[in-house]
């Protein structure tokens, strides 16, 4: 019967032990250029920690990078607001490209054809097999900034 009881004793132990929590655990990728390269559409931001409302067309915003350093963008427009129509949105593709590259976090991306612009700072917050989160200052003007956040799902 000691045996038995020990053996009971033993068994639950060895199960108790051996069941761990996930709760260490994360589906948080390594921020590398590999995990990086693909397409990917914006699904969020948001402007010094407030939510941004999305029009229509902003929603169809992607971005492609690529293996060799490049990538491409779509940041469709509403040409009938453009022409200052009324009437239903019509979004029109404005493509684009340029160059990136990834050092830790720090993504820098330069557009080509955009002269004088010089080169855009972001620090990814988070990437996952389906997640992308970015942070950047946006500057207008000569001294308003403000802190931008965007959120992309891979497609």
């Amino acid at each position: 019967m000691k045996k038995l009881n020990l053996l009971v004793t033993l068994v639950l132990a060895i199960t108790l032990f051996s069941c761990g929590s996930d709760d260490d655990s994360t589906d948080t990728t390594e921020i590398s250029a590999t995990n990086l390269v693909g397409k990917w559409q914006l699904v969020s931001s948001t402007t010094d920690d407030e939510e941004t409302v999305l029009r229509e067309c902003e929603k169809l915003y992607t971005l492609e990078y690529k293996s060799d350093g490049t990538y491409a963008f779509n940041d469709p427009y509403d040409s009938n607001a453009a022409q200052l129509i009324d009437g239903p949105v019509k979004c029109v593709d404005a493509l684009g490209s340029g160059s990136w590259s990834l050092n830790g976090s720090d993504l820098t991306i330069t557009e080509a054809n955009v002269p004088d612009e010089g080169d855009d700072a972001e620090i990814i917050l988070e990437l996952t097999a389906t997640t992308l989160k970015v942070e950047y200052t946006y500057q207008f003007g000569i001294d308003t900034f403000q802190q931008i956040v965007e959120t992309y799902k891979r497609i």
